[in-house]
């Protein structure tokens, strides 16, 4: 699966650089989740009144470029893998005025009953929505 869709828009804030005048990566981890719940309802996956909700189960992150106070950053993601009750999503992070990657995060997302504490099906509807928006 490849088919990708436009996940976040940001901008790189001079209070989210460290001392070297970079971006941190808890900001890079904050706009990776942002683009996450962007997939999740964009599959129309909303689970808030259903006592659902979703654990991160893995995440890796690769940094392929410095990202400085003032760049906007674009995020595009992908669904590579659909589960019983998980989905594995692919986001690359891109710097938008010179189109250098600057980020790619793979994630692992289990939904997850908030009541019994343990993974739940993502049910027809999410798989057939993942599959034809993502099927390669």
């Amino acid at each position: 699966m490849t088919d990708e869709i436009d996940s976040f828009i940001g901008v790189a804030q001079p209070w989210m650089c460290d001392a070297f005048g970079h971006m941190n990566r808890r900001f890079y981890a904050a706009m990776f989740d942002d683009a996450t719940l962007v997939v999740l309802r964009f599959l129309d996956v909303d689970d808030r009144q259903d006592s659902l909700g979703w654990a991160d189960v893995r995440t890796e992150t690769d940094f392929r470029a410095e990202v400085s106070a003032g760049t906007i950053l674009k995020i595009r993601s992908s669904v590579t893998k659909i589960g019983k009750s998980s989905l594995a999503i692919r986001h690359v992070m891109v710097n938008s005025s010179n189109g250098e990657t600057a980020a790619v995060e793979s994630c692992v997302s289990v939904r997850f009953d908030l009541q019994q504490r343990r993974s739940s099906e993502l049910g027809k509807a999410v798989i057939a929505r993942a599959e034809s928006v993502f099927a390669a």
